[in-house]
């Protein structure tokens, strides 16, 4: 069975450590492949469109949607020329490469670097001013997060969302801080394994 991932660094890895869950996951479950096409820094609305590239590259028959929170901002700087393709690691794990000509920005990003000149931060800056109260928030996340799910079959948290959603949430889970190794709340290697064991069994279950 060909399984693709869709999400940010929570599932694509982080330089400080690459090895992710869905490495992980493909080590212990070897007859199946998996196409990581998490990226770090996605947004819901990004993490939808390397979806969609998957689908044109990828033969496949399950779809595994890691939830990021709503009010990061990402997009590719030329869409059009987005070179997404996809290379092997292992015998049944293949991943997008980790730079691509991609901005992601968050509240944090931007209003920590307020007097910066930088052209993203000040679109940043506008974006967030006018577009990121809870109002606005909540109708672009729930409209996403509902077609996510018709376009995937198994959907989660990593971190707990600031909204109520039927979906497992990771932190809630494990004994989560035990496995987190920055203030980006990514995981050790030890941890990557632990949670591959819980999608291991929504997979067996799906």
């Amino acid at each position: 069975m060909n399984i693709v991932v869709a999400g940010c660094s929570w599932s694509a890895g982080c330089p400080e450590q690459p090895y992710s869950w869905v490495e992980a996951l493909a080590e212990i479950m070897p007859k199946h492949n998996f196409y990581n096409y998490a990226y770090p820094g996605n947004s819901l609305l990004t993490s939808l469109h390397l979806l969609n590239i998957a689908k044109e590259q990828v033969d496949i028959q399950k779809v595994i949607f890691q939830l990021t929170t709503p009010t990061r901002l990402s997009f590719a700087l030329d869409i059009d020329r987005l070179d997404v393709n996809y290379y092997q690691t292992s015998d049944n794990y293949y991943s997008i490469p980790k730079e691509l000509d991609m901005v992601a920005l968050t509240p944090g990003a931007v209003f920590d670097n307020m007097s910066s000149d930088n052209e993203f931060i000040k679109f940043g800056k506008m974006y967030y001013k006018y577009f990121s109260n809870d109002y606005y928030t909540d109708i672009n996340s729930k409209a996403l997060i509902n077609l996510i799910q018709t376009q995937s079959h198994i959907q989660f948290f990593h971190t707990t969302p600031r909204y109520n959603y039927p979906f497992p949430i990771i932190e809630d889970i494990l004994n989560f801080n035990d496995y987190v190794i920055d203030n980006g709340k990514h995981f050790s290697v030890e941890g990557a394994k632990k949670q591959a064991k819980i999608v291991e069994k929504w997979l067996e279950n799906n």
